[in-house]
This record gives structure tokens, sequence and C-alpha cells, in this order.
């Protein structure tokens, strides 16, 4: 950062040339910090080698010293090389590796202090503190200072799904040149932000005051890990993009688009009631302002029920509602599989008190339900948020998943630690509704991008879905059933329902936008 000052130092400081060549490595360097405000320290050292660091565009200088050593606090302070007797600037702190416990201390041989490199920073400020030299790029429209100057990414007015969108063109001008962009965020939401046009880019959200809020340099998009993406859940306000190569000395034409949903919180999961309720539940999808609900249940009889809210929308209360529908098919078995009917027989809602509480209530042929509901808990709970990307190196496979050509059937998994909950829903021989319930499907083996899980398959009946009090359900195992993951977007299902054994390849199943990713904390 650039600061200018607002009055004269005081009588008798000294000033510290600069020299913006890069270092080489071996080349011997001082560190001189005021760590937390401290008295002036110095540690002596070397350039060992080039690095980069995860999600910041170029590469730092690491630095290992042989006498002393910097301080927590120390970040921001600079390094220096001698030039007779004088010193220059040739980087700043950013921080240490920590591959020791404690990390950057006296004695330690495994890690390193991290400088960014004043070569590749002073051809952001070289017009600005010296009289360009001759040929210095010049024409360069994007300014690289959060401020009201930065190009606006403007967005579109929200349409009917509460989507806006924008994008941009710019140009990587000059080896060093970043590149920094403002978003007027228009109300509380998730802001996307994606690089096209085949550059290797890394993007950074910041916030009104330049602070960083978070970085992305690839592999959100396609598997090349070109493209930067970012989706982030945001405040109305002022934001910005700032936007480098991955390659210092990278330039080229690019483009920027900025996505904005007012999505708010992300509710995939699988929720029930309480324990004393055991043995129906309700997967919710969630993707952008849509909810697809599969209610989990049973009928008079004790029969399995499913009934399916496929298009639950946002509501101006912040509530979802939608039309509810019972589906008939094809037999689990069938070959070919033809499309179900879906029948209307009422509608559900649901509204949530926080992330982790709902109320629902639904009516199926004139009887009206209504429950308290909350997240089912079994392991430990990933976080799931809102994605507009690529999530085939996702390794949590919480999310609704089907096979495109046979619509009607499909099957929830909610992923907590290395353990899979999956609900089948399908048909029986008559094309009745029928479900199945895998509860504990372990990690049977992994190996580079195929996961595999296996666990017994169960099919209960229990009392009718507006029993009160709820009485206790039976289960009897059926078979088992197997997911092989071939990559976070793919896999193959198989089961066997009483000796009937059934395969099919399954795929996340994508309704809204932005979708969900989940991650194991």
């Amino acid at each position: 950062t650039l600061l200018r000052l607002n009055g004269t130092p005081p009588s008798g400081s000294i000033f510290a040339g600069f020299n913006a060549a890069p270092l080489a490595e071996g080349a011997t360097v001082t560190s001189i910090s005021q760590p937390t405000g401290d008295i002036m320290k110095f540690a002596t050292g070397a350039i060992v080698k080039s690095v980069r660091a995860v999600d910041y565009p170029f590469n730092f200088n690491a630095v290992k010293y042989d006498r002393g050593v910097t301080e927590g606090g120390s970040s921001g302070s600079g390094l220096f090389t001698l030039s007779g007797s004088s010193l220059q600037l040739r980087g700043i702190l950013s921080g240490t590796t920590v591959r020791e416990t404690g990390g950057l201390k006296c004695g330690n041989t495994q890690d390193v202090g991290l400088y960014g490199p004043f070569d590749l920073f002073y051809p952001q400020i070289q017009s600005i503190i010296e009289t360009p030299p001759a040929g210095f790029p010049s024409g360069d429209t994007d300014t690289n200072q959060p401020s009201g100057t930065a190009r606006a990414i403007n967005l579109s007015a929200i349409d009917t799904k509460g989507l806006a969108t924008g994008a941009i063109t710019a140009t990587i001008n000059y080896a060093g040149d970043l590149d920094v962009f403002r978003i007027n965020v228009p109300q509380d939401g998730q802001i996307t932000v994606f690089s096209t046009g085949g550059k290797d880019l890394v993007g950074a959200l910041l916030s009104s005051i330049g602070a960083g809020i978070e970085a992305s340099d690839g592999h959100t998009q396609t598997d090349d890990g070109f493209e930067f993406g970012i989706t982030r859940r945001v405040t109305a306000g002022t934001y910005f993009l700032s936007v480098g190569h991955y390659d210092a000395a990278g330039t080229g034409n690019y483009g920027i688009t900025a996505q904005f949903s007012t999505a708010l919180d992300n509710y995939t999961d699988l929720w029930w009631n309480t324990p004393e309720e055991s043995g129906w539940g309700i997967n919710i999808n969630h993707q952008g302002n849509t909810l697809f609900a599969t209610l989990f249940t049973y009928e008079t009889g004790g029969a399995g029920l499913w009934l399916v809210m496929s298009n639950g929308t946002r509501q101006a209360d912040g509530s979802y509602k939608g039309e509810l529908y019972r589906t008939i098919g094809s037999a689990f078995n069938a070959t070919p599989f033809n499309p179900a009917t879906a029948t209307k027989v009422g509608d559900m809602s649901l509204r949530f008190s926080d992330k982790n509480r709902a109320t629902l209530v639904y009516d199926f042929n004139g009887i009206t339900v209504t429950k308290t509901i909350t997240r089912q808990v079994f392991q430990k709970q990933p976080v799931c948020k809102f994605s507009a990307f690529d999530r085939s190196f996702d390794f949590n496979y919480q999310d609704l998943w089907w096979n495109a050509a046979e619509s009607g059937w499909g099957v929830n998994i909610t992923h907590q630690d290395k353990v899979l909950f999956a609900t089948l829903f399908n048909y029986d021989a008559t094309g009745k509704g029928l479900w199945l319930v895998m509860s504990e499907g372990k990690e049977i083996s992994r190996a580079d991008k195929l996961v595999v899980y296996q666990g017994d398959l169960y099919r209960t009946t229990g009392p009718a879905f507006n029993t009160t009090p709820w009485t206790a359900i039976a289960v009897a195992p059926v078979g088992k059933m197997k997911f092989e993951f071939t990559d976070g977007n793919n896999g193959t299902l198989s089961y066997d329902l009483n000796g009937v054994a059934v395969t099919k390849k399954i795929q996340r199943q994508v309704f809204g936008n932005p979708a969900t990713s989940c991650d194991q904390p």
C-alpha cells in the first residue's frame, strides 16, 4: 500500500532508497521491523527461493534468517539490501510459513519469512513517485486502487428470480499490473464474480476500504485452474475486485462477470422433528431462491409415502412456498424407465426462524400438518454455501442426485464427516411411491478421485403422516447400497432390493442459480 504523508516527517528522519530490480536467490538481505509497535529490531538473512502463496497473484520472496528473526506483529515491515552504506527497500513482509509448531522463531530451520517483492509493486506506483521512463506503458484505464475512480461493473436490474448481472472487459497492460473494479451491491445477498478469456488470473474480493474478503486463483470453473471465481454472502454496499495475472510477467485481455442473487442463508440438509418422531424427515435442497423439498413419511396403513415440492419459491416475507405433488412411475428396476406422472395433492411452506430451525406446513389431500423441524445431526456437519462454479473438485456429496434421462426418481445425500445418509425415492412394481434409506453409508475406499461409500439399505413402515402423538416405526433390512463417485459431479449408484439389483449413473441435479457446494470444516 502506498500512502501519502499529511505532514513533514520529524527532524532527523532518515529516508531509505529503493531498488526495483528483482532479487536473486542467495542475495543477502536485512529486515527492519517494529513488531506490535515495539522498539526497532533488525535481522539478517538471504533469499532462499521464490514461492507461491495460495490465492495471491505473483510470487513471494522467501527469506531464511541467519541472525535474528521477525516477530509477530511485523507484517508490513521492510526488507532491505545495502548499497554502499545506504539501505534500499526490496520488499514488504506479508507472512511466514508454518512448518514447525510455533512458526517462525530463532533456531527454526524450516520456516521462512514471505516478502512481497518491491519490483512487482513498483510498476503500479512509478507514474506517481517519478516521471515514467520512455516507453513506459500508457493508456491503462483500470486503476489499481480501491476508490471512486475504479471502473464500475454495473449490475442490471434484479429480475423475477432475484438475479442481476454485469460484465466488463479489461487488460493486464504490463508486468505487475493489477486492476481494481467497483461493484455496488443493492441489498443483502450473494455476489459472484468470475473471469473469462483464458488468462491465468487471480481475483480478490475487497471491502469498501480495500480490505481483503476472499481470493481465488482458479480451479473454480474448469480443471485448468486458469479462471478464478468467488461466490460470497455480502451486505448491501460498495465492494472492489482486484485482478492480477498469476505470473507477474503475464499480460493480455480478459473479461469479468459479476452476478448478484438475493438468496441469503443456505438450507440444504436433512431435516426432522426430534428423536421422538424418528422415522420421517424432509430433505431440502436449496439453489438460488428455490427449494426442492422431498418429504418422507407414511400413509394410512403404514406404507411408505413420499411427496415432493419441486419449486418452492421465496416469498416476500422470507418464507418458501410451492405446490406439493405425489408421483407414480416405472418400477425401480424398469428398463427403460418412463417419465413419472405427477398429481398435485396440496401445498407446502417452510418458514425459517434461523439457520437451524423452521416450521413446516403442508396439506395432503385436504389434511393439514404442521411440524417444527431442525437439521438432523449424526456426525460433524459440513458448511453449505452457494456456488456458481464447477463442483468437480468437491469431496462432500451433500445434494440431490438423479439420472437426467430418467426424470421422476432421485436420491438425496446428506454427507457428514465420512458418513452418508441417503434417501432414495422411487416406485414399486405397481408404480406406487417407494422410499428406502441407507442411514449409515461409510467410506470404504478412496483412490485419487474415485471415492466409494457403502451401507445397509432399509425399508420402513410407520404411523400415518398426521398421527399425533407419533408412534414407533418398524425397520426392515432389504439389501445394500453403494455409491462410487468419480468426481464431485458424477457417480454410480448400486443397490439391491430384496435380491433385485439395480445400477444407475447419477449426477447432481441443478435447478437454480447459484447452486450449492458443501465442505467439511
